[in-house]
């Protein structure tokens, strides 16, 4: 990995540089590829590895698993949301029509966008 690390920040050096060819650019792609590979499956192995401790002491299905689990469930929860006029909306139905309102009004062109397009 070190190795691998090192041939990265010399291709970005080199790039940053100036100094280089689409072949530079290649590598540095297929190098980039290879770390995030490796970064997966080292990622995957701990995973594997924690779940496996967890089952071998025998925590799987014990009280601090479960308040653990309700813990990150809770973290990632929305409980509730503000819309643009300020209102708190603690719902589950008002927060999903919210949340759906703002990515709507999001990702709906602009007047710039349109007039651009047909100039």
């Amino acid at each position: 990995m070190e190795n691998l690390e090192e041939n990265i920040k010399m291709l970005l050096q080199r790039i940053v540089g100036g100094n280089h060819s689409r072949e530079v650019e290649a590598n540095l792609i297929i190098l980039e590829t290879e770390r995030n590979k490796f970064l997966k499956e080292q990622e995957d192995l701990w995973r594997i590895r924690s779940r496996a401790i967890w089952v071998k002491s025998d925590d799987h299905n014990n009280k601090f698993f479960h308040q653990f689990s309700n813990q990150r469930r809770n973290r990632k929860f929305i409980w509730e949301i503000a819309d643009n006029s300020g209102t708190i909306h603690k719902d589950q139905k008002a927060i999903a029509d919210e949340v759906v309102k703002y990515f709507k009004n999001f990702f709906k062109p602009s007047i710039h966008d349109i007039t651009e397009e047909h100039v």
